[in-house]
């Protein structure tokens, strides 16, 4: 029972983060909220495939492609929409071409693959390779923009990487729980990672909303 409450309230702080961004994105017909959009309606039929399963059949699915396609395909929106920022500023062309600057954010791959490896002990290698890509893209972006702080001065845009590297690290909370604990209570890890990410989606609309006003 906990875990269908806690499933549904984050499906409810999704359409709703959705609705706000769907009139943000027809109204002011940018890039950004339209990506961010995406982001959400996503994640939110993800959701609602685990949310149907877990009601109707008593568990989580037993074939996740449907949940699994609508999350790869967040995870690609939010780099998309991370990447249009980082461009937006013109960080482009102003962040160091040194190599080690392109050599240290290796290590956010290198931590996906890592991670996928251990997690296709309990999964599917093909969907653990793919969140592995995804997700690798996303740590290797958001690395290569700390080391280069001193450039990436826009307050927000760093408010945006600090939020998207949270979504990242409640993730990886949420599947490595899954491995090591087990049980629908509020006991397990798990659903404290779940929550952390529910209360994670909302925070992107005020940060969208000045990205575009600047």
């Amino acid at each position: 029972m906990f875990e269908i409450i806690e499933t549904l309230v984050q499906l409810i702080v999704i359409v709703a983060s959705l609705a706000h961004s769907l009139i943000f994105a027809i109204n002011k017909k940018n890039n950004l909220w339209t990506l961010l959009s995406f982001f959400y309606g996503s994640y939110a039929l993800g959701v609602s495939y685990w949310l149907i399963c877990i009601v109707f059949l008593g568990a989580t699915p037993a074939i996740s492609v449907v949940s699994d396609f609508s999350w790869y395909t967040t995870y690609l929106f939010l780099f998309l929409m991370f990447r249009y920022a980082f461009a937006k500023h013109g960080y482009v062309e102003a962040v160091s071409k040194k190599p080690i600057y392109f050599v240290i954010p290796s290590i956010g791959p290198l931590f996906s693959a890592v991670m996928a490896a251990y997690y296709m002990r309990f999964g599917s290698v093909v969907s653990n390779v793919i969140y592995a890509l995804l997700m690798g893209m996303l740590l290797y972006g958001l690395i290569y923009v700390f080391i280069n702080f001193k450039v990436v001065k826009n307050r927000n845009f760093r408010t945006l990487c600090y939020v998207t590297l949270l979504f990242c690290f409640a993730e990886y909370g949420m599947w490595t729980a899954s491995c090591i604990f087990e049980g629908n209570t509020i006991a397990n890890p798990y659903f404290w990672f779940d929550m952390l990410l529910t209360i994670n989606f909302p925070i992107f609309i005020p940060i969208i909303r000045k990205e575009v006003a600047e």
